[in-house]
């Protein structure tokens, strides 16, 4: 360590850390120290060897040799002086082990006060599992070189410790210097002399009272030759020490079977430096509660880990959940499998601490995991969830006919179709949970829920084919009673209503009864719900029959025209009727307003009840047969009133044409004789023209027919006309061309 020689010890190297400084600072930095040197997995598979002695005794001289550490040493040219300040840590170069380079007792810079010399024995005695006690040969037998106060101090401050319950003897290992002559036993046998008489004058108390050093310390010693004087005898000695030191799998090893660590490495940090906080508050030293804030902290930290390497390890589940439409293949395979490797770590990092502190800790770590998971397994099952629900109504489609048709089968395909989306659930959700489900987790909610949304979706797709079905049973009753009804109509007999009901009838008993029977059979229905839906039907065939004969209420004028027409106006054989003076006008114009009437009544009035079969809509009283009424009774009054005014007209055509009959069958032979006298110019005129007599042919041939067949009525005006027009036109043209007479006059 020449390099290191007179330079301050305020920084560290890559192997050595200024632990505890001389302002009595524990450096926060040893944990990620320790990571460098890769000693945090060690475990419990590392020991901790402290050095105490005199000042300027060589003690770093000494670690340096037997550990291939970098401790400053002193230049004894620059004189005798203190070196190691506070407490160095340094790391072997040859096996597990882990160094304290402990400030030198009995040094003029401390002077008298032994405070600073009690809290670092204390704190080396708490973390160590040996003490190597640097000794000069010729010190032995002596109190203060011999640095008995000091070892005095170490058996009380063990011995406190073992009251605290600090398992495991302490290794104290003498290595005495400069040795000649005086044989090892010799000086081993001296300083045990010395120790018991020490041990007798320590308070014990308690338990201890009585016992012996040997069940609280185990004791070696070593001699090493001078090193100025026999260099290579010491480095031969030193090397040999140095192995049996290191290592632990020789026979002569130092390290026994009660000198092993109990706080394992990766806690080291966290227990030394709340040792180091005790002492130095001149607390009580209480190891098994360090152990205990130890294996909590550590737990904790353990935990903290392995919950975020759990969270890593089931974020693809959670952005699969998050980002796709479908849910994962596998859940419950990866889930357990990161649960399970998450507990065995914990387990296995957290074994060396105390064991029902890790439990605990183990368990909350469990929760913790399951809480998560059990979030995603609740994201998971939602999503499986849907997409059982969209495979039943996409299977449910498929199985229903696309005519609106029944479904025969509809019930039995849902019945089969639940079961096959509720089991695929359930093997879903048993498949998502985790091994031996620790957290207890239920599907039962979700399987519920998604038995209440197929339900709807059985319900929505059973009112949805039901009203298809209700449509077509809409068309075929539209059917059949539309054509039927309206050729009754258009043709209102006096038993109408009888027919009408009879159709009904059929039509309710059929159709109905057809509709029913497919909804017991195919649709589970309860009785109950098909003798509501039956009323329904029934009624609605009614409302239909009703509407198709109030679409005929703006007919009834017509249709009353058409049969006081054939009535009135038409024969027996239904042509045109030619009236004549024989013809009782009057009385064959009342009997077809009272066809007309009865059309009125028969139309205006649905019959199809027998109570009103009688009821007048003209005379009667209807208040309480609203519903039964084609058209208002008010508005039917006026009907009447509008018809019979309408066919007064017809009457005063049909007297005219009476009249006009009687006068041509009454026309005088002596209004001929006159006509034949006062005309003869124009007949001669006309018969010598063969244009005129060929008009009057055909005038002739229009009058036969028109007789004939009673069409006068009709043409006579026009007739008239044309013979107004005609006589005007001859007359003029007679009067233009009549040839003049010759005067005579007298010779």
């Amino acid at each position: 360590g020449a390099d290191r020689e007179g330079k301050g010890k305020e920084t560290s190297s890559a192997r050595e850390l200024h632990l505890i400084n001389d302002d009595l600072e524990f450096n926060s930095g040893l944990q990620s120290w320790m990571k460098s040197n890769e000693l945090l997995e060690l475990g419990l598979d590392y020991r901790l060897v402290a050095v105490l002695g005199c000042q300027s005794s060589g003690k770093s001289t000494l670690l340096n040799i037997m550990f291939g550490t970098n401790f400053q040493t002193m230049d004894e040219e620059l004189g005798r002086s203190q070196t190691t300040t506070g407490i160095w840590a340094g790391v072997s170069e040859f096996s597990k082990t882990l160094v304290m380079d402990v400030e030198g007792t009995d040094g003029r810079e401390r002077g008298d006060d032994t405070n600073f010399e009690r809290k670092t024995s204390l704190f080396s005695l708490a973390a160590a599992q040996m003490l190597l006690i640097n000794i000069w040969m010729q010190d032995v037998g002596r109190r203060n070189a011999a640095n008995m106060p000091l070892l005095r101090t170490v058996m009380e401050l063990h011995l406190q410790l073992f009251l605290g319950s600090k398992k495991g003897k302490l290794k104290i290992l003498f290595v005495i210097r400069d040795h000649i002559r005086t044989p090892l036993d010799r000086l081993a046998g001296t300083l045990r002399s010395d120790l018991e008489a020490i041990w007798e004058e320590v308070s014990k108390g308690g338990p201890y009272e009585g016992k012996s050093s040997g069940e609280f310390f185990d004791l070696d010693f070593v001699a090493l030759p001078s090193k100025p004087h026999e260099p290579e005898a010491f480095q031969s000695a030193a090397e040999e020490l140095r192995w049996r030191i290191n290592d632990r799998t020789r026979p002569d090893s130092l390290w026994g079977a009660d000198n092993f660590p109990d706080v394992p490495a990766d806690g080291f940090q966290v227990f030394t430096q709340s040792i180091w906080e005790t002492v130095r508050d001149n607390k009580d030293i209480d190891i098994p509660t360090q152990m205990e804030m130890l294996a909590t902290c550590r737990c904790d930290e353990i935990a903290d880990v392995q919950y975020a390497e759990f969270l890593a390890a089931v974020q693809p589940l959670r952005d699969h959940l998050a980002e796709a439409s479908a849910p994962p293949a596998q859940f419950g395979g990866p889930v357990s499998d990161a649960f399970a490797a998450a507990v065995a770590s914990f387990r296995d990092q957290s074994k060396r601490y105390n064991r029902e502190i890790a439990e605990r800790k183990l368990g909350v770590l469990e929760d913790k995991m399951i809480a998560a998971a059990e979030n995603l397994y609740v994201k998971h099952l939602a999503a499986h969830r849907e997409l059982a629900l969209a495979a039943f109504r996409t299977s449910l489609d498929q199985v229903l006919p696309a005519d609106p048709a029944p479904a025969p089968h509809f019930a039995a395909d849902v019945a089969r179709l639940r079961k096959e989306a509720l089991g695929g659930f359930a093997d879903q959700a048993e498949m998502a949970l985790l091994r031996g489900n620790p957290g207890g987790w239920r599907y039962g909610k979700e399987q519920s829920r998604l038995e209440e949304e197929i339900a709807l979706v059985e319900e929505e797709k059973r009112r949805e084919h039901l009203a298809r079905l209700q449509h077509a049973f809409r068309e075929k009753v539209r059917n059949q009673l539309g054509k039927p009804l309206g050729r009754l109509l258009d043709d209102p007999r006096d038993d109408l209503w009888t027919k009408v009901g009879k159709l009904l009838r059929e039509a309710e008993t059929d159709t109905v009864a057809e509709f029913c029977g497919a909804l017991l059979d195919g649709y589970a229905c309860t009785e109950e719900e098909v003798a509501s839906l039956e009323a329904d039907l029934r009624a609605e065939v009614r409302n239909n029959l009703q509407t198709t004969v109030r679409a005929k209420g703006s007919m009834i004028m017509y249709q009353m025209e058409q049969t006081f027409d054939n009535a009135f106006r038409n024969n027996a054989d239904g042509l045109p009727r030619h009236w004549t003076p024989a013809d009782n006008v009057r009385e064959i114009y009342k009997a077809g307003l009272e066809c007309a009437r009865k059309t009125l009544e028969n139309l205006a009035i649905m019959r199809l009840d027998s109570s009103l079969a009688s009821v007048s809509v003209l005379d009667d009283e209807l208040d309480n047969h609203h519903e039964a009424l084609v058209i208002d009774q008010n508005e039917a009054k006026q009907v009447w009133a509008k018809f019979k005014k309408g066919t007064q007209g017809a009457l005063a055509d049909a007297e005219r044409a009476q009249d006009q009959a009687s006068a041509k069958n009454g026309l005088p032979w002596l209004y001929i004789g006159l006509l034949v006298i006062f005309a003869r110019d124009e007949i001669q005129f006309v018969m010598q023209n063969p244009v005129y007599i060929l008009l009057l042919l055909v005038l002739a041939a229009l009058v036969f027919v028109g007789y004939k067949f009673n069409l006068h009525v009709m043409i006579l005006p026009v007739v008239n006309t044309v013979k107004e027009q005609a006589t005007e036109q001859l007359a003029d043209f007679f009067s233009k061309n009549r040839p003049k007479k010759q005067s005579s006059t007298p010779q």
